[in-house]
């Protein structure tokens, strides 16, 4: 495809597809440069990292905005089937899709390893697939989520249908709906998770597998620091087990919920929230309502 290192590299139009890597990067390596995406596609390429896009380093910056696509794209080694930002790397996200069957063992649309990842506006993550983090999968690294959907991606190994999350995760605007895994339909949380401003956590379920474990938070399965505020919503999610709205699951987990609303959540047992072993749920605001357990 593409190799990019300490350039200035504008992509407005055209197709960058069915490249294949035998390293990473099967689209684009964008290596300590400026890569600006605001339309064509980058589309059915193949890497062991990055199928779609790899971007690497402090000074490495890509940028993706208007109608512009990355889809079809996969990470044969397992990281990041769409996009890979590591190591630094700074990826900004105000526009387009990263969407329709990137896949990855973890990180079908986008693996963020120690880089920076700011999505916002009319961005969406869509229709991707990976064994963990159907849409992202955030590792030691911060993602800033302040508009746009993360919508209908799978997981189908386990954990986070459109997030996995272990690094510092910040969801002010915008949505996560409408994606499944077996643990954490919306979200799996090990990390840091800060939930507020209007972000709305809807319609995903948490489905049954083969592991006595699964079936555990629709909306969010949490086992480190989960914080909910000010309108923020989790709603309409669904458990085959525990937890429709919020799992919260073990001794380093911590939910405090300061306002929002938790409500319309279903499952077996803890429609709203399903506190356990240990963890903490600190509720000095916020309404859970209409929540079914049955």
């Amino acid at each position: 495809g593409v190799y990019n290192t300490g350039g200035n590299f504008m992509f407005s139009g055209g197709e960058i597809s069915d490249n294949t890597a035998t390293g990473n990067g099967g689209g684009v390596y964008n290596e300590s440069g400026d890569f600006t995406f605001s339309g064509g596609s980058i589309s059915d390429n193949n890497a062991t990292k990055g199928g779609g896009v790899y971007n690497t380093g402090a000074s490495a910056f890509f940028t993706m905005s208007g109608g512009s696509i990355i889809s079809g794209n996969t990470a044969t080694d397992g990281y990041g089937g769409g996009v890979c930002n590591n190591s630094s790397g700074t990826f900004t996200f105000s526009g387009g899709s990263i969407s329709d069957d990137n896949t990855a063992l973890y990180g079908g649309g986008v693996y963020n390893y120690e880089g920076t990842f700011a999505m916002s506006g009319a961005a969406s993550i869509s229709g991707n697939t990976a064994g963990y983090g159907g849409g992202v999968l955030s590792s030691d690294g911060t993602f800033m989520f302040s508009g746009g959907s993360i919508s209908g991606n799978t997981a189908t190994n386990g954990n986070g249908g459109g997030v996995y999350n272990r690094g510092t995760f910040t969801f002010s605007d915008g949505s996560i709906s409408s994606n499944t895994a077996h643990c954490g339909g919306g979200v799996y949380n090990d990390g840091t998770f800060n939930l507020s401003g209007s972000a709305s956590i809807s319609k995903n379920n948490a489905s049954d597998g083969d592991d006595g474990d699964d079936g555990f938070g629709g909306g969010v399965y949490n086992r480190a620091t989960f914080t909910m505020s000010d309108a923020a919503s989790i709603s309409d999610n669904g458990a085959i087990y525990y937890g429709g709205g919020v799992y919260n699951f073990g001794t380093n987990a911590f939910f405090t919920m300061s306002g929002g609303y938790i409500s319309k959540n279903t499952a077996t047992l803890g429609g709203a929230v399903y506190n356990i072993n240990g963890a903490v749920f600190n509720r000095p605001g916020g309404s859970i309502s209409g929540n079914i357990f049955d």
